[in-house]
């Protein structure tokens, strides 16, 4: 029977404090009440958002974040092997940020550079190649083509420069071969 007493007694309690009009004491505690929630919610967003950057930051510092493409470093190598030339290749390469300057390249040489990637996905590297007279230029690395195209397989991106135009392949001992892109 005690047990059945403290609930009735319970229940009394709560009809009265719920049929009494507000006061502004349980107003007030209410409110901190529920500031203390809101306050719970927004720590716990916060926690959860930097929890996502520290995640980011993780990633993009270690070999898996280039590795599997999350700010993956990317290499780009131009080749010269066009045979009976008398003169170096001339390559000035260039980004809207970066100026790579002139190289000149002879047979069988190599000009490479690594980067990564920018947060908008628009980077853009061009190329001007001079050969005598010859001369010709056109983007050698766009996120959306090389790299996609490349980024499959390998980070590294080659540009092989021959007597009838240049080829693109995606590392030396490329399966396929080299596809021919652009001519003189």
């Amino acid at each position: 029977m005690e047990r059945a007493d403290k609930y009735w007694a319970w229940r009394k309690r709560a009809y009265e404090r719920a049929s009494k009009p507000w006061t502004l004491e349980w107003v007030r505690a209410r409110k901190v009440r529920g500031d203390e929630n809101r306050n719970m919610e927004t720590r716990n967003s916060l926690l959860f958002l930097h929890l996502i950057c520290l995640h980011i930051y993780i990633c993009s510092a270690t070999s898996f974040g280039e590795k599997y493409g999350l700010f993956a470093k990317y290499r780009v190598h131009i080749v010269n092997r066009i045979d009976k030339a008398r003169r170096p290749l001339v390559v000035r390469c260039q980004s809207g940020d970066d100026d790579l300057g002139v190289h000149k390249l002879g047979l069988n040489k190599e000009f490479s550079w690594a980067f990564k990637v920018n947060w908008s996905g628009s980077t853009l590297y061009f190329c001007r190649f001079t050969l005598g007279r010859r001369t010709t230029s056109f983007d050698v690395f766009n996120v959306f083509v090389e790299g996609d195209w490349c980024g499959k397989w390998s980070y590294d991106i080659y540009w092989v420069a021959r007597n009838d135009g240049f080829y693109l392949g995606c590392h030396p001992g490329w399966p396929t071969g080299y596809l021919k892109s652009y001519s003189w």
